[in-house]
């Protein structure tokens, strides 16, 4: 059975909690929320480039889902858009 969207998000949301030992809630992550911001207004969860990377090996390694060979890192940008690329076509 496929994985809806907004379960994904949720998946992403608790690593990102695990990742980040409690520091940030996943209850409190919604997928408008920016994975990474130079911008002091926005809500952003903030993680460096080494965590975005780790955040995509484990998502991808609890949820079988995978990113394609070519895909960019950097052109993900809120949690929302991390689960859209993640879910297959």
């Amino acid at each position: 059975m496929p994985m809806a969207p907004d379960e994904l998000v949720a998946v992403i949301a608790e690593e990102v909690e695990d990742l980040r030992f409690g520091e940030i809630l996943a209850a409190d992550i919604t997928k408008e929320t920016l994975l990474w911001s130079v911008a002091a207004h926005t809500k952003s969860l903030g993680l460096e480039s080494v965590e975005l990377f780790e955040l995509v090996y484990r998502v991808e390694a609890r949820t079988q889902l995978k990113f394609p060979e070519d895909f960019e890192l950097v052109s993900i940008t809120s949690v929302g858009d991390f689960a859209r690329r993640l879910m297959p076509s």
